[in-house]
């Protein structure tokens, strides 16, 4: 899906990626000021954080590049890496699981980059 936005960030409100590798072009999304939310658990099993941790760490250094502080990078990229305990602690025991138990926590993602009831972000 990284491809996708790195070609056409101009498609999209927002991008959620989970437990992935970006395999897309960064620039264009900086440009468009996408908003990018990564997450993935520090233990997973397919890719680990290392690629996501990558990829924020190099859309980060793109916006400083563009002169914003790290409050306006803050509204536009975050990186969420969950701990093990995170999963088990909601009986999630397999790494591979991990994504489908960040997806079924709806409260994780309730205003991330969509507003709340009541207009407002967490």
């Amino acid at each position: 899906m990284s491809q996708v936005v790195g070609k056409r960030p101009d498609l999209f409100t927002a991008y959620l990626q989970i437990n992935s590798q970006w395999d897309g072009e960064y620039e264009p999304v900086v440009e468009q000021r996408l908003p990018v939310y990564f997450a993935v658990g520090r233990n997973d099993e397919y890719y680990g954080s290392g690629p996501s941790q990558a990829a924020y760490d190099t859309l980060h250094d793109l916006y400083v590049q563009q002169g914003l502080s790290e409050a306006e990078i803050a509204e536009l990229l975050v990186l969420d890496i969950k701990e093990h305990e995170y999963f088990t602690d909601r009986e999630c025991p397999m790494s591979m699981a991990e994504a489908a138990c960040l997806l079924m926590t709806r409260t994780s993602w309730d205003g991330c980059f969509f507003p709340l009831e009541g207009g407002s972000k967490k």
